[in-house]
């Protein structure tokens, strides 16, 4: 019966990153089984390093000579970053990508090695070649290849300010009308930059989003925002839409639950029907329907009320969600506050002949 690797033994490699004839490999017992046995064998130099992957940063465009030249490195196909002395990094040569114009007048082909005198403009892509160091002693052979971009800056040097978020349970996820993103004294545009990936974007707490340079701008930044507990600062401002008489002061929402107030309009010949965010429709929900909440469902971005004494319905307004658990148009309902913060509600009378 076979033996298995883990299981009933393990294995010890040694010698194993260079040519030689002299590399070991040690077997040694596991579980049911005891003692060691080994063996000797060799390491030829014949792995492509054109498999592997050459990962060049993206260069902030400075106006001198030689400004093309990147950081980089090596990375084997199982993702292991290769040694330097895997490569011989003085082997590098450079090359225009595609067709580019210089700011000399000059137009460089696509495919050529770049002239060491040449200042690369902005917003061109390049490709960058590494050969195997060949000293009998490296296991790869061959060239690698990578291609990057020069760019009006590097993102990573930005300062990035996020206002303060408020938690709702949900991930946050940020619009880039949310962020100040400055480099170099400019403020970029929603264009220059992508969002990629957050962090811990859910708990209150500190919470993180990162961002990567696009067009003329390169490399990456990730920038801490901070989640919040939700202030329930809510101003509900009662409206009698039409209304003859009466008078209803605001109502501040500044915890969880409450309770509207009393209707004290009047409206000769017209009977009080419940309320509603706008003062041209009556408070019959409408519209499509597309969030959950104990089980009733809630319009989101607009804000409704019961329209008689009996039937319980949701209330939305701005995201803001608040639910009825037995609106009655007395007012006796008690309300859950979900997701709130500062702003003013005006509730219209709506009102039936």
């Amino acid at each position: 019966t076979p033996l298995v690797n883990g299981t009933d033994y393990t294995l010890t490699w040694a010698g194993n990153t260079r040519v030689t004839n002299n590399a070991t490999v040690t077997v040694t017992g596991k579980g049911n089984f005891t003692g060691k046995t080994g063996g000797v064998f060799a390491v030829t130099g014949d792995k492509p390093l054109a498999d592997a992957t050459l990962s060049a940063g993206d260069v902030t465009y400075v106006n001198k000579v030689k400004n093309y030249i990147p950081a980089f490195k090596i990375y084997d196909t199982n993702g292991t970053a290769l040694a330097a002395s895997d490569y011989e990094a003085k082997s590098a040569k450079y090359y225009y990508a595609e067709d580019t114009d210089l700011a000399d007048g000059k137009t460089r082909q696509g495919g050529t090695e770049i002239p060491v005198d040449d200042i690369v403009p902005a917003g061109t892509v390049l490709r960058m070649t590494v050969d195997a160091k060949n000293d009998g002693k490296c296991p790869y052979t061959g060239t690698a290849e990578g291609y990057y971009r020069i760019v009006e800056g590097d993102l990573a040097k930005a300062a990035v300010k996020i206002p303060n978020q408020f938690y709702t349970g949900r991930e946050i996820r940020l619009s880039k009308l949310d962020l100040t993103v400055t480099l170099a004294g400019r403020n970029l545009s929603p264009e220059d930059y992508e969002i990629v990936s957050y962090e811990n974007n859910t708990a209150k707490g500190t919470a993180r989003v990162t961002l990567r340079g696009l067009g003329n701008y390169g490399g990456t930044k990730t920038a801490p925002f901070t989640i919040a507990a939700r202030l329930m600062n809510t101003t509900i401002r009662y409206n009698g839409n039409g209304a003859t008489s009466g008078n209803m002061a605001d109502l501040k929402v500044t915890k969880f639950t409450g309770n509207l107030a009393n209707n004290a309009y009047k409206r000769p010949g017209y009977v009080f029907a419940g309320w509603s965010t706008r003062a041209d429709i009556n408070a019959e929900i409408v519209g499509e329907w597309d969030l959950q909440q104990d089980g009733a469902r809630t319009k989101e971005g607009d804000f409704y009320y019961a329209t008689d004494g009996t039937t319980a319905h949701p209330i939305a307004v701005r995201g803001v969600l608040l639910y009825s658990d037995a609106l009655q148009a007395a007012g006796t309902a008690q309300e859950s506050l979900k997701n709130g913060e500062g702003s003013l509600i005006t509730l219209y009378a709506d009102w039936e002949p």
